[in-house]
């Protein structure tokens, strides 16, 4: 199977800033100036759909369409300048055009109101058109997504997620090379932070249902069985850990109790973003005798003092537990790293009152879906 090549277009649009184009072998030298000239024009595009309005929210639909047609009218002098090329770059310049749209959409309080006439671009482009699909456009992630997001404004659906977006790459793009890859990133870039829920299972069975790429699917399955371990409803393995004052605790000493873990680093700037967060929660549940609510640092074992200092100079109350993160990958295998399948921070992890994951990658504290979680998780028996 080809790398995931998209994996590593995401241009932002609009921001007018490019990055390096190298030459690579297998091609003339005649084609290579040729692919830099179009992408070179490509991005001059681009750059003429730069309008500061757009990122603007309280663009009316009119100002919104005059501003339109002007970016649309210095993205076709751009276009004749490449004869050759004209309509493949016409393509190009009608998905940033769409793309310009789906933010307009995106700002609009009542998307409701908008005319159908609004998607009208969705009539004449194609995610299937050969051009759109040059492997040159790079910016295919990017066209795609609005391409998806535009389709769910248009039939009144809220924004899509990647398991939408990824679903509607299986269902319609007959490329399958184009399709592994999109799918391929989503699935391997997403999977440290919306690990085996319910969505991604179900996108992987879709996978094996619609995917013709036998390696793909292998590498896929592969995944789901790495991390099944951890997926809601599978049981939490027992550990033990030190508190800062030597003092060992194990996950099962607080079986009954619903468990919710921060897992944490001193070097992690967003844990510590989040942290009062946490502890806000912790002090509205104060009362409750049925939650538990345990803090774990991820430290290496040098830095383990430094955890210890930072614990005792914020006086953080509570179980404040420490894990040490062995350098050697190989030292890892039995501890919480492996356990948990630790690989980004901060870390939530929900855990309901028989011991068994609810959640392995649950929401950060500042956001609404946490309180959602901890409820969810006390209420279950």
């Amino acid at each position: 199977m080809k790398s995931f090549i998209i994996a590593a277009s995401f241009l932002l649009l609009f921001s007018g800033m490019v990055s390096g184009h190298t030459l690579t072998s297998g091609h003339s030298v005649f084609e290579q100036r040729e692919n830099l000239a179009v992408d070179t024009l490509k991005r001059k595009i681009l750059k003429a759909w730069n309008s500061e309005l757009f990122w603007k929210g309280d663009i009316n639909m009119e100002n919104f369409e005059k501003e339109v047609l002007n970016c649309r009218e210095r993205a076709a002098v751009l276009v004749k300048q490449q004869p050759l090329k004209a309509t493949e770059n016409k393509v190009f310049a009608d998905f940033v055009e769409l793309s310009a749209r789906r933010n307009f959409v995106r700002n609009q309080k009542d998307r409701s109101a908008l005319p159908q006439s609004f998607y009208d671009l969705l009539k004449v482009l194609s995610i299937n058109d050969p051009l759109f699909q040059n492997k040159e456009t790079r910016e295919f992630s990017n066209f795609f997504n609005a391409y998806v997001a535009m389709l769910h404004y248009r039939s009144g659906k809220p924004e899509p997620t990647m398991y939408d977006q990824s679903k509607y790459a299986l269902n319609h793009l007959k490329n399958e090379e184009l399709k592994t890859d999109f799918v391929g990133m989503n699935i391997f870039s997403s999977n440290n932070y919306h690990m085996m829920g319910a969505e991604m299972v179900d996108l992987i069975r879709d996978v094996n249902r619609l995917s013709k790429d036998e390696s793909f699917k292998k590498k896929v399955n592969e995944q789901l069985a790495l991390y099944s371990p951890i997926m809601a409803g599978k049981p939490v393995p027992d550990f033990e850990l030190p508190d800062q004052h030597g003092k060992m605790m194990k996950l099962s000493d607080f079986k009954g109790k619903a468990v919710i873990i921060d897992m944490w680093a001193t070097w992690c700037s967003v844990c510590i973003k989040e942290m009062p967060y946490f502890d806000a929660v912790k002090k509205e549940m104060k009362g409750r005798k049925d939650v538990v609510f345990m803090t774990i640092g991820w430290e290496q074992t040098d830095a383990i003092p430094k955890w210890r200092k930072f614990v005792k100079e914020k006086k953080l109350e509570g179980i404040q537990l420490i894990s040490e993160r062995k350098k050697n990958e190989a030292d890892n295998r039995d501890n919480l790293e492996q356990k948990l399948m630790l690989h980004v921070m901060p870390r939530y992890i929900f855990i309901d009152k028989q011991g068994k994951f609810v959640d392995s990658y649950g929401p950060y504290p500042s956001k609404p879906g946490f309180k959602e979680m901890l409820l969810k998780t006390i209420a279950k028996n």
